[in-house]
């Protein structure tokens, strides 16, 4: 049976310094509370959630380094919408 990583796709803020913060939640992904500046100046971006079983998503990667990283370690996409990023083992 062949291994595959399922990882979750969601529209995060990103403030200047790198900070992510989950788009419907004024928390950071580290519990910190959002700033009237931080808020002034996010952007909005599609990343890949962190899961603790695919290492490859430490950090919310954007989809293309997270494709990378998986191509690296073994793993080819098998499917992608704006929910999922499936990749298998080769």
């Amino acid at each position: 049976m062949a291994e595959i990583h399922v990882a979750r796709l969601n529209l995060m803020r990103r403030t200047a310094d790198g900070k992510f913060y989950n788009a419907s939640s004024p928390k950071s992904t580290n519990g910190d509370n959002i700033s009237v500046r931080d808020a002034l100046t996010m952007s909005t971006e599609i990343r890949v959630m962190a899961d603790g079983t695919i290492p490859n998503t430490a950090n919310y990667p954007n989809v293309k380094t997270y494709l990378e990283a998986e191509a690296a370690s073994g793993f080819l996409l098998a499917h992608l919408d704006q929910t999922y990023v499936i990749t298998q083992k080769t």
